[in-house]
């Protein structure tokens, strides 16, 4: 942590107040500009910074610098839902060496809402050196600035050293004052900071990693609330208890951190119509009856994970230039011609990769058999050699002998 940051946060007294109202725009920048950073430093190149300026919502962006054997990647995502942030960091051994992410999100919320802050960081090393966790949520409105939350771990002798947002984990320093919960109001503005860093100091002879998250909800933590939100059938991270009947383990959900269940990173389940046909992500009601355009989602997203809504069975082009179009003859692409011949037979699926019928040959059963084949050759000519040496033993026996 930074001297002046904690200068900052604990002269700040606690307030907390406001009354919790449901949903809510939040903008950036109302009060000062915000900032993501990444840092890597290996001591002998210097160091490495990647410095972010997020102003607008949403906000998806994967930052990552590399110096030497050092490095600090982080991915970022910010939204009305808040602000989520994962971090993977490793360092080398030699002295002051270190990774760390740095966030600085200066923000408004136009009606009272409430927060609720979580996290983690998890360090792998052998010798235990310093690794800190810090974060705050200040109401700079207030005159002074109020401080509504900080939590502060450090540790610098505890190996494979973890530490949770709101405990008291560090075998060096920790501080916990307010609450990580509470409401935030309409009209003021606040300030989300938080900082994880891992250093080799003081001197040691091992490398370290460390990955964790963190994140500022605001309203419930859609990747950690029972229920299926994005409407795919699917619930939370892997293990998670559903309430509502959907299955555990939303591809979305990085973690139980994470503030939506979509990802900007998956084509079938990040709450855009990427191929505008009107028809956006995976939708079991969809792929249960794809023809009648059942549900929502769209017919070429095979589960939420599949790499593309618009696969060649469903992309409005009759791709292998043969007889038919898609798996319903291009009706479900908006703009794209009919097809007078209908779906292309080879589409039996609107997920299907391609419009060209598969070759079958015996090349795979043919290769099942070689070991058999062989077997058989082997044992035939071991026992034709057999027979031969006893045929010859028997000639050898009843021949004359000679005076």
């Amino acid at each position: 942590m930074r001297p002046w940051f904690t200068a900052v946060l604990l002269a700040l007294p606690v307030l907390l107040a406001g009354s919790p109202v449901s949903a809510q725009t939040v903008t950036l920048n109302d009060f000062a500009a915000s900032s993501v950073t990444t840092y890597a430093d290996d001591v002998a190149g210097g160091f490495v910074t990647d410095p972010l300026f997020p102003a607008a919502l949403p906000y998806f962006e994967v930052s990552s610098s590399v110096d030497g054997l050092a490095s600090s990647r982080s991915t970022y995502e910010l939204t009305n839902a808040g602000f989520y942030a994962s971090f993977d960091h490793s360092r080398t051994s030699a002295t002051f060496s270190n990774a760390y992410t740095d966030v600085g999100i200066f923000f408004r919320v136009d009606q009272n809402v409430d927060y609720v802050v979580s996290g983690s960081y998890s360090v792998a090393d052998a010798d235990g050196r310093r690794v800190t966790l810090s974060l705050g949520l200040v109401d700079f409105s207030a005159d002074p600035p109020v401080n509504l939350f900080n939590s502060y771990q450090e540790s610098q002798a505890t190996p494979n050293e973890s530490f949770s947002v709101g405990l008291s984990e560090g075998d060096s320093l920790n501080l916990d004052l307010g609450s990580s919960t509470g409401t935030l109001i309409a009209g003021r503005d606040y300030w989300f900071t938080f900082s994880t860093a891992i250093e080799a100091y003081p001197a040691t002879t091992s490398a370290a990693t460390a990955t964790g998250s963190i994140s500022l909800g605001l309203g419930p933590i859609a990747c950690a609330d029972g229920l299926d939100n994005d409407g795919d059938g699917f619930c939370d991270t892997a293990g998670s208890a559903c309430t509502d009947g959907s299955t555990p383990g939303d591809v979305g959900c990085a973690d139980a951190n994470d503030l939506d269940e979509r990802s900007p990173l998956l084509a079938c389940d990040d709450g855009a119509d990427n191929d505008n046909d009107g028809r956006t992500d995976f939708d079991p009601a969809t792929l249960a009856d794809p023809l009648g355009q059942a549900g929502s989602g769209d017919p070429g997203c095979r589960f939420p994970g599949w790499p593309l809504e618009d696969p060649a069975c469903q992309d409005g082009i009759d791709n292998d230039g043969e007889t038919g179009t898609d798996f319903d003859g291009g009706a479900s692409v908006p703009g794209a011609p009919l097809d007078p011949d209908g779906a292309d037979p080879q589409c039996n699926k609107p997920f299907a990769v391609s419009e060209k019928p598969r070759r079958c040959g015996l090349g795979f059963e043919l290769a099942l058999l070689v070991p058999v084949l062989m077997h058989a050759r082997r044992w035939r000519r071991a026992r034709r050699d057999g027979t031969r040496a006893t045929s010859r033993a028997s000639r050898r026996g009843s021949a004359p002998r000679r005076a």
